[in-house]
Order: C-alpha cells, then sequence, then structure tokens
C-alpha cells in the first residue's frame, strides 16, 4: 500500500516537471505575455490605440510591432473598412477613420498575416459649422481663414471647398480654425467644410481678380478690350439699375444692400441713370425727382421745361453718394446721366422758352464733366433708346451730341459710349448721320459724337453674335453697317452688300453687350414667353464668343427697384447666379486674345445655321466660337448638338471639356488632361445629356479645347 502511495506521487511529479517545461518552452516561442495577447514570430500585433472612439475622419495612431518600415502592399481596416494611412513606421501607423467605417476591430494586414484586432468605436459626426471667413474675398492662390466649431483636429479625410465643387489646399487644420489656399477653378459662391461626410453651413466668398481694379478703366493698347489704370484686362460684368435714383437713391442702406448683392454675384459694374421720369404706373416719377423729392434742377418742374443750365446740387449730390457707395464696394458705374428715352430728350431738344439747345445742352455737359471727372469709377454712358424706334437725324443727334461735347471739353479721364435706338443698333452707326448747320463744314459725321465716343454699346433684341460681330468688325476700313430703315429690325449692310457712309470711325471700339432682353421681360413681344434664365445667359455666352469686351446682365425687377414683386426678393434669381459662370470660365484664360471665328475654322459641322433676324431666342440654334487661332477655343452651342471640330487648327494635343453654364462645372470628354487627343483629322463632340436642372429644360453648353 506504502509502495503504491510513493509510486503514484512520483508519477504526479513527474507529470507535473513535464507541464511546467511545456509551458516554458510555448513561452519561449511565442514571447513574453503581453496583456492578454502577444505578436508569435514576425506577425503584426497591436498594442493600443491612441483614441478608442470617434466620428469618420478621427486621425487614429496605431501603435505595436512587426507592421513593416513602409506601407507597400499592406493594409489597415477598420472593422473591414479600409483606410488611408498618412504615417506608417514598423511600430506606429496613423490612419484617418475612414468613411463606411462602424464600430468593430481595428487590423493591420502586413504580407497577408492579419494581426490581433483592436476593438474602436465609431461615433456619430458632431455637424461642423463655420462662423467667419478672413477675409471673406480674394483672387486663386490667397490665404483664407476659416473659423467655426467641429472641425475635428487634425484634417484626415476631411475636405474643404469652394463654390464649382473645386478642394482647397489645406496649410493647417484645428478644431476651430482652417487656413487654406483659394483653389484655381473657384467661383464667387459658398465655402463648405465637410467632416465625416457631414457638410457644414456655406459662408459666401467672393473671388477678385489677382489685385483689386485700379480705376479709372481705359482702352487697351489695340482698342479691342478693357483695361484698368494698371494695364490689367478688365471684362466687363454689368447689372442694371436703371430706376436706382427715384425708389432708392436716398437711403444709402438700400442703395448698399443693391451693391452688395451684386459684389457677391460676380459683378463689376451697375448701369444708373443719374434721372429718370417717367409715365403713370413708372417707377420712374414724372418730374424726375429723387425718392425724397429733389428735382434734378432748380427751374422748371417737369422735362418739357427743365432749364437744363441750372442743376440742383442738392439732388446731384444723391447721385455722388451712389457713384461713391460703388467705388467703395469696388463697382465701375456705367452712369447714363441724362437718358433720353425716359422723357430727357425733350428736355435737350428745347428750342423754346426755356432754350436748352444747343447752348445750355453743352453747358450742363460740362457741369457733369467737371463734376464728375475726379470720380475714379465712371463709364460715361449717353443715348438710351435714342429717337425710340426712329432713326438718328442730323438734328436729334445733335442735341444730343452737345451735351457729350460739354463733358469732353473737361474730362479727359473717362471713357465714352452711346446707346443708340432699338430694337439693333451700336455705337458707331451715329457716325452715319450727317452733320447739321451747328457743325464744321466739310464733315460728314457730328464730330461732337464722333470724337469722345471711344466704346461701342451694342444693343439688340436679335440673335446677339450678329449685330456683336458687326460693331466689331467696324472700323476705319468698315465694313460698317446700317440700321435698317425703321430701326425695328436688325442692322442691315456689310456682307449683306449696302453700301453705308464712306465715312468711317477713327477707329475699332471694345465691343459690349449694353442691353438685350432681361429676365422676367418681353418688352418687343418677339419671345415666346418672357425672357428666362436661358435666355439671359445665351445672351451673355453670344456676346462673349463673338468678339464681346463685356455684357451686362438685368433683372427686370431689380431694374426697375419694383415693389411687386419686391426687388429685394429678386436678387439672387437664377439667372442672376449663372451670370458668375461666365467670367469665371473666361477668366481662367487670355481671353482678350481671343477673335470670333466667322469662318469655320474650329467647327466644320454641327453649329446650325445662323439666323440674325430671329428675335425670338428660344428658337436659336447657332453655335459661335471665339479662340486664340492656336491653342485654345470656346464654344457656345445653345441646343444639344454634335460639333464636329478641325483638330489640325490647334498647335499641339487638345484637351476637351463640356462647361456647364448653370453651374460652373466642367463633365469630360474622351480628350482629357492625362490622355490629350491628337491635333490631326476631325473630331465629334456630343454635348452631355439634358436638360439642364435649373427649370429652364434647355441644354446650352460651352466646349472648352485646349
Amino acid at each position: 500500500m506504502k509502495t503504491t502511495r510513493v509510486r503514484v506521487a512520483v508519477q504526479n511529479l513527474s507529470l507535473l516537471v513535464s507541464l511546467v517545461t511545456l509551458l516554458l518552452f510555448i513561452a519561449g516561442c511565442s514571447g513574453s505575455y503581453r496583456g492578454g495577447g502577444g505578436g508569435g514570430g514576425n506577425a503584426p500585433y497591436i498594442s493600443g490605440l491612441s483614441v478608442a472612439s470617434g466620428p469618420v475622419g478621427t486621425a487614429v495612431t496605431i501603435t505595436g510591432t512587426h507592421f513593416g518600415a513602409a506601407q507597400g502592399s499592406s493594409t489597415v481596416t477598420f472593422n473591414g473598412k479600409a483606410a488611408t494611412p498618412t504615417s506608417w513606421s514598423d511600430t506606429s501607423i496613423t490612419a484617418p477613420v475612414p468613411v463606411g467605417a462602424s464600430t468593430g476591430p481595428v487590423v493591420v494586414t502586413v504580407g497577408g498575416v492579419a494581426s490581433n484586432g483592436s476593438t474602436f468605436t465609431v461615433t456619430s459626426a458632431a455637424t461642423p459649422t463655420i462662423t467667419n471667413l478672413a477675409p471673406n474675398s480674394g483672387p486663386v492662390g490667397a490665404s483664407i481663414t476659416i473659423t467655426g466649431t467641429n472641425f475635428g483636429a487634425t484634417q484626415g479625410s476631411s475636405t474643404v471647398t469652394f463654390y464649382n465643387n473645386q478642394a482647397a489646399t489645406v496649410t493647417s487644420w484645428s478644431a476651430t480654425s482652417i487656413a487654406v489656399t483659394v483653389p484655381a477653378g473657384a467661383t464667387t459662391g459658398n465655402v463648405v467644410v465637410t467632416v465625416g461626410g457631414v457638410a457644414s453651413n456655406g459662408v459666401s466668398f467672393t473671388l477678385t481678380t489677382s489685385s483689386p481694379s485700379a480705376f479709372p478703366i481705359k482702352l487697351s493698347s489695340n482698342k479691342r478690350y478693357l483695361v484698368d489704370a494698371n494695364n490689367k484686362p478688365w471684362l466687363m460684368v454689368a447689372d442694371a439699375a436703371h430706376h436706382l435714383m427715384p425708389v432708392i437713391g436716398s437711403t444709402t442702406s438700400s442703395i448698399q444692400q443693391y451693391i452688395n448683392s451684386r459684389v457677391a454675384q460676380g459683378f463689376n459694374t451697375i448701369n444708373v441713370y443719374g434721372m429718370c421720369a417717367g409715365s403713370a404706373g413708372s417707377t420712374c416719377p414724372a418730374s424726375g425727382a429723387a425718392q425724397n423729392g429733389q428735382l434734378p434742377f432748380t427751374s422748371g418742374s417737369s422735362s418739357t421745361d427743365y432749364d437744363i443750365s441750372k442743376p440742383n446740387p442738392n439732388y446731384w449730390s444723391q447721385v455722388d453718394n451712389v457713384i461713391n457707395l460703388a467705388n467703395q464696394a469696388g463697382l465701375v458705374v456705367l452712369f447714363e446721366p441724362v437718358p433720353w428715352g425716359v422723357n430727357f430728350g425733350t428736355m435737350m431738344e428745347n428750342t423754346v422758352s426755356p432754350v436748352n439747345y444747343p447752348n445750355n445742352d453743352f453747358a450742363f455737359g460740362q457741369f457733369l464733366g467737371n463734376r464728375y471727372k475726379s470720380y475714379p469709377n465712371i463709364i460715361w454712358q449717353f443715348g438710351q433708346d435714342f429717337r425710340h424706334g426712329a432713326l438718328p437725324d442730323q438734328f436729334f443727334m445733335d442735341y444730343m451730341a452737345q451735351v457729350i461735347a460739354g463733358v469732353a471739353s473737361v474730362d479727359s479721364n473717362h471713357l465714352v459710349t452711346t446707346q443708340m435706338n432699338y430694337y439693333a443698333s451700336y455705337t458707331q452707326q451715329g457716325l452715319q448721320v450727317t452733320c447739321n448747320a451747328n457743325c464744321t463744314t466739310n464733315v460728314f459725321w457730328n464730330p461732337r459724337f464722333g470724337n469722345p465716343n471711344n466704346v461701342s454699346f451694342v444693343y439688340t433684341y436679335y440673335e446677339t453674335y450678329d449685330e456683336m460681330l458687326q460693331a466689331y468688325a467696324c472700323g476705319p476700313s468698315g465694313p460698317c453697317t446700317i440700321q435698317s430703315t425703321n430701326g425695328t429690325t436688325n442692322s442691315v449692310g456689310g456682307s449683306s452688300g449696302n453700301t453705308p457712309s464712306s465715312q468711317f470711325p477713327p477707329s475699332v471700339m471694345p465691343t459690349i453687350l449694353g442691353e438685350s432682353n432681361y429676365e422676367g421681360a418681353n418688352n418687343t413681344t418677339f419671345l415666346s414667353s418672357n425672357a428666362d434664365a436661358f435666355i439671359t445667359r445665351q445672351e451673355m455666352w453670344y456676346a462673349m464668343t463673338s468678339g464681346g469686351a463685356g455684357f451686362e446682365f438685368g433683372q427686370i425687377n431689380v431694374n426697375h427697384f419694383d415693389s411687386s414683386p419686391s426687388w429685394t426678393t429678386v436678387l439672387n434669381t437664377t439667372g442672376t447666379q449663372q451670370v458668375k459662370y461666365v467670367a469665371g470660365l473666361l477668366n481662367q484664360f487670355n481671353w482678350w486674345t481671343f477673335v470670333p471665328d466667322t469662318s469655320g475654322q474650329v467647327v466644320t459641322a454641327g453649329a446650325g445655321a445662323a439666323n440674325p433676324g430671329n428675335a425670338n431666342l428660344y428658337n436659336s440654334k447657332h453655335a459661335t466660337t471665339t479662340w486664340d487661332t492656336t491653342s485654345t477655343a470656346v464654344i457656345y452651342t445653345p441646343i444639344s448638338t454634335t460639333l464636329t471640330v478641325n483638330m489640325t487648327k490647334f498647335s499641339g494635343p487638345v484637351t476637351a471639356r463640356w462647361y456647364d453654364p448653370t453651374t460652373g462645372n466642367f463633365t469630360a470628354t474622351s480628350c482629357t488632361s492625362a490622355a490629350p487627343c491628337a491635333n490631326t483629322a476631325t473630331l465629334n463632340f456630343t454635348t452631355p445629356t439634358g436638360p439642364h436642372t435649373d427649370g429652364t429644360n434647355a441644354n446650352d453648353w460651352v466646349l472648352v479645347l485646349q
């Protein structure tokens, strides 16, 4: 019995020794105990996470062993969702929580071998909020600081985008402050911070040129476009504000509200009448008084009996205020001090008591020139529906020319343009009117009109490119065209074979689209319905692909400063929002070197027939092209089409993109920047599928070849 017990004890001791030996062997192979787990051999092993929970985008630092010196083909996953590490070493990896991740294990996989898992809890991201942009305007490349809350401690996968879906380059990031640079391709509009897939509120940022425009605006050396005082090309983007003076001209806060809205929408010019008289129902009173009742002249009470030589300083000081406020905002005022078409033609014509023509008219021009010659931000405009639907004659021309000459006699600082009569005209056509007895003998055109004018104001309700191209072509050697016999159809002459006067302008002029259909209006009744955003953007794009140096947009209720609907409620219409996309595209190129392609060198098929006599612009079909003749072309088509492009006209391989004039976004074609198309043979480019989603049911596009 005793022998048996000893034998059992010995056996038990032997088993215990064997078990201890086995455990020591396992420990030697597996390494030391690591809090419940360990990294065997060269297998990756996670020892800890810098944070155990957080929203998508949170930067997580993973510590451990055997991760490898560089990432290579190794991966990090959050509950199976692959992350994109931002740093990697053998013992430490940093990766943001990827979009789509959910609560579960973080795993590092190296060479196909997965590590142990360490649990990470994905929480809901707090909505990021922007409270301020500093500054809230600037050019591409400017540094902007965004302040707010819930941005996250580090950027991770979070983004900052400017309007037009342009991602900004981030230079610093914290939970309450982000520093970025304005990206190329950005346009005026909202800046948005997106954290963990959650977007912030949008805060408006105004894109400016690389430096504020230096006034006054001048002619370029070749007189084809406008430049600022530093000779930097300047593309006019104007808004019609004709009736400002009688409706809000005495209330600075209302003027400022209007001006601020236009700066925010990307305009650099406003078109203001110095005075405005109208009939019953118009926002311009019969007297032409300012909002506070002050009359523009001290003698008389209406346009029929005003003594034009006696301006009222209490009225014109209010005009001063408007121009000064615009200047403070960086806006040019296209300034029409005495518009003919709102009843002031009668005043200039007066040859009975009071006798205004010719001396008082000239004196009033001198008053204007002396008063405003030192204001840096104006461009003079005269005319305005000159003679309405009747052609100007030598007598009517001189009534207006006396005022222009008076201005020019004392003010050589500012450009001058004149709006002729509807429905289609341009400034140089005034030089085809013979001079009356008050002119120097042996002069065909009136020098008081012809000498000061140096910018061509195009006025048209027809397919815009036609009158723009006529004005663009009119110069010292022609061919200039003449207005139709009644002034109510498109101009004729030039290519039509009718010979205008042999007296041509002294030089070419920059050509601007000064007036056409306004959003919400149908002045001529030629349109099948009131002009919508398709009509106004068609006019802008046609102008700028037909030799334009700028254009003017108008929203009818804002232009008249109506009370019903209130102008304050229509400052941000669809048409208004789309204005900025014109300059937004063209300012990416040296647009001032572009010329209209009127001979079909670039687009050889698919452009559609030109129809200059069409005034129902909803039926426009013709595509127009402007280009630099070697490497870049911009083509506007108002309809869905396939454009055949002669690629041999370009000096090198070509990238082609469709630009959406309703959003400012690009759609790629087969000719990409990574794989441009050869400049050989021809290629077809078909407009993207439409219609646009802006409510116009149109599918107009801009093809950009570069």
